[in-house]
């Protein structure tokens, strides 16, 4: 019995039979879209505590974790010695990435008849299609892409994709000021620097010079007393690190 049976029931199954298989589900979503790794098939046992109560989840910050993930994981990629660890370390939540590019970029955005406004909720569901982009087929895409990212002008980004309209659904107004904090993010033992005053730009402020970003040690000596702190300046940063208070 899956988990699509009992959602689309009717099914008469008992609590514990949901229970196990939302947990299944949830951990299969953290390991396959959210937390995926190298080996494209095993899930980090580290997140099985996170799911042992199913009424905890949402206390966490996933996104904050998603985030981190995938800022180290291209971190790893990019300072990679070699393609053979360039292939070994990208992983991350490529969605997310690819939402990211398509919201700034029209360069490799596929063409959709579903309506863009902001009301559409999540984000990703304006790029629902069936249809491609046709314009490179038959060429090698990679270069032709990397010719017209080279060629990109201030004025073909989307500079604020993500402005609230007054319609927007409840959810979207209370996450969009999550991102305006300069705060360290985490995953695990991942952590990385989130300097949202680097790009104040898409909030619709004028961006000024930033300061230098927080020096992140990754040394195992003094970890626990690091992630206490940045647990704290988390818990903390409406009060402290709001960058809509600081320009």
């Amino acid at each position: 019995m899956d988990l699509d049976r009992i959602i689309d029931g009717p099914v008469n199954v008992d609590e514990e039979r949901i229970v196990c298989c939302t947990r299944a589900y949830l951990l299969a979503l953290c390991g396959s879209v959210l937390f995926p790794n190298a080996t494209g098939c095993r899930i980090t046992v580290r997140l099985l505590p996170f799911l042992e109560n199913l009424v905890h989840p949402t206390r966490y910050a996933w996104g904050a974790a998603v985030l981190a993930y995938l800022y180290a994981s291209l971190t790893e990629f990019v300072t990679a010695s070699s393609l053979q660890d360039m292939s070994k370390n990208l992983t991350g939540c490529m969605s997310l990435l690819q939402i990211w590019a398509y919201e700034h970029f029209a360069i490799g955005r596929p063409v959709t008849s579903i309506s863009r406004e902001l009301g559409v909720f999540p984000v990703g569901r304006r790029w629902t299609t069936d249809v491609v982009d046709q314009a490179h087929c038959g060429h090698p895409v990679v270069s032709i892409y990397r010719i017209e990212f080279d060629s990109l002008t201030h004025d073909e980004v989307t500079w604020m994709p993500y402005i609230i309209r007054a319609d927007a659904p409840d959810i979207q107004r209370m996450s969009y000021p999550n991102s305006h904090y300069n705060v360290v993010i985490l995953y695990d033992f991942r952590t990385m620097y989130h300097p949202a005053d680097r790009v104040l730009h898409q909030f619709g402020l004028v961006q000024t010079i930033p300061n230098a970003p927080e020096y992140i040690s990754h040394s195992k000596s003094g970890r626990l007393a690091r992630i206490q702190r940045y647990l704290h300046e988390w818990n903390t940063r409406s009060d402290r690190y709001n960058i809509l208070n600081m320009s």
